[in-house]
């Protein structure tokens, strides 16, 4: 008994994502078992949320959280694409980047120099940029890209390709390292980083 609820503390969320697949492949097997849908949540969905999760693990490991990512990640694509439509793709790639950048040095200015927790500010950051974002818009979706557009993506599709290999390289080698830690040296390096 005490070592299926080590296994289960340990591997509950690989577990949980084994029954997902379970089921989904049970109820609609023609859908799930596809080629086309195993490559769009392999080499579109995946990659970006995991980006997305590395920010995001970074502010839990430190006892924050970011609830505005979600919302800044609109904002910076909406006015993006809006570059990007009119041809101008490195300016759209490059505003939002500083757009991402501005917001978080919003919430790291609030949560540090204005001591408001964490879940507070970023939740504020979070109404701004969403609601900065239907403003832009108009509430209307984005739509009628040129082909030039297209044809970049597809050149980048290849050079994702060869680096998501590397960065799988290099996060096998960040769990193995956190697999070889004792729980004194997580603790150490989590709670007390500058001791």
């Amino acid at each position: 008994m005490k070592i299926f609820k080590k296994i289960l503390s340990k591997y509950s969320r690989v577990l949980l994502l084994l029954l997902i697949i379970a089921v989904l492949a049970v109820l609609k097997p023609e859908a799930f078992w596809n080629w086309s849908n195993i490559t769009t949540v392999v080499f579109q969905q995946a990659p970006f949320t995991m980006l997305m999760s590395f920010g995001m693990t970074l502010a839990i490991i430190t006892k924050g959280i970011d609830k505005s990512m979600g919302s800044v990640l609109v904002l910076s694509n909406v006015i993006a694409a809006t570059l990007e439509k009119n041809n101008q793709i490195l300016l759209g790639v490059m505003v939002a980047l500083a757009i991402g950048i501005v917001c978080g040095v919003c919430n790291g200015l609030l949560i540090t120099k204005a001591g408001i927790p964490p879940f507070v500010a970023t939740y504020g950051i979070d109404f701004i940029a969403l609601g900065l974002a239907y403003v832009y818009t108009g509430g209307v979706s984005i739509y009628g890209f040129s082909d030039s557009f297209y044809q970049a993506l597809g050149e980048m599709r290849g050079q994702l390709e060869h680096d998501e290999k590397e960065l799988r390289a290099l996060t096998d080698r960040v769990m193995e390292k956190l697999e070889q830690m004792t729980d004194e040296d997580f603790d150490q390096l989590v709670l007390y980083p500058d001791i």
